[in-house]
């Protein structure tokens, strides 16, 4: 039977479709390395007199620790640990010295493994995720901070931590957002800087912003930025925008902001279709 044109898009448009859909989800499985796990742990076992050697030396540490001669601490510059009570309080004080030595140890446990370039990265990127994730100030039941915090707020900070979680996991990527985005507005205090689209494609658009000097370039700059961002991080607020300041001033100043608006087998199809001869048209 004869495959129809949107047929093949659909077979073609699946591993697309599954890119874009996972592209801005930190699924668990992206952070089990699978295979490079059985990898690590082959290697360790067949070195099973340096894993003795570390894990020895990391038993010593922690029994220096208990005692209160152990010397380790986080490195000065780690603004996590600032808060004057994880050195002036000897629990607090003991329960930080065996994060770094902890955190060692692992890292020296990837290295004796001498494992292949690509295993090497991902475990170790596991590894240092662990690592942070583990930190003693990511546990609000001994964080100095985060105890005042409660105090200071009456629990207020707990709550509008909940607030924000729910907020975030209810949309994709449902992953805890990095920003807080009530605080900005696409032509507002974002992406402000008068323009136009000019021609306009499923996939690109073309803008073109609006004179704001006297004098501009007969030959226009093309900014085209890279996908994987959103077009506006070149035109951020006023007085800090690259668009804004460019040498070239608009009007001489076009830019291609890829369009990401639909779902991801939309998104995949329209992709598709604009690689085939002829595939881009103007569209009003």
């Amino acid at each position: 039977m004869a495959t129809t044109m949107h047929e093949a898009d659909d077979e073609l448009a699946v591993p697309l479709d599954s890119l874009l859909s996972s592209a801005g989800r930190v699924a668990g499985s992206q952070f089990l390395p699978g295979r490079e796990a059985l990898s690590f742990s082959g290697a360790l076992a067949r070195r099973p007199r340096t894993v003795t050697e570390r894990l020895s030396r990391l038993a010593v540490d922690y029994a220096g620790i208990v005692a209160g001669t152990s010397q380790a601490a986080p490195s000065s510059r780690d603004r996590r640990f600032t808060d004057s009570s994880w050195s002036q309080n000897p629990m607090l004080r003991r329960l930080l010295q065996t994060y770094p030595v902890t955190s060692e140890t692992a890292l020296q446990l990837v290295d004796d493994a001498e494992l292949g370039d690509r295993a090497d990265k991902r475990i170790r990127l596991v590894a240092e995720n662990l690592i942070d994730a583990l930190a003693p100030s990511n546990n609000v039941l001994i964080n100095p901070e985060a105890a005042k915090a409660v105090i200071e707020t009456g629990g207020g900070n707990l709550v509008r931590g909940l607030k924000a979680l729910l907020s975030d996991v209810s949309s994709a990527p449902r992953i805890p957002s990095m920003v807080d985005k009530s605080g900005f507005t696409v032509g507002g205090n974002l992406a402000a800087t008068p323009g136009a689209v000019v021609f306009r494609t499923p996939v690109p658009e073309l803008i073109q912003y609006g004179a704001q000097t006297d004098e501009v370039r007969e030959v226009p700059l093309l900014m085209v930025p890279p996908t994987i961002n959103k077009f506006y991080v070149l035109d951020l607020a006023p007085g800090r925008s690259v668009v804004e300041h460019c040498p070239a001033g608009p009007p001489g100043l076009h830019g291609v902001p890829a369009q990401s608006n639909g779902s991801a087998r939309e998104l995949g199809h329209r992709h598709l279709r604009a690689r085939r001869p002829g595939g881009l048209r103007r569209r009003a």
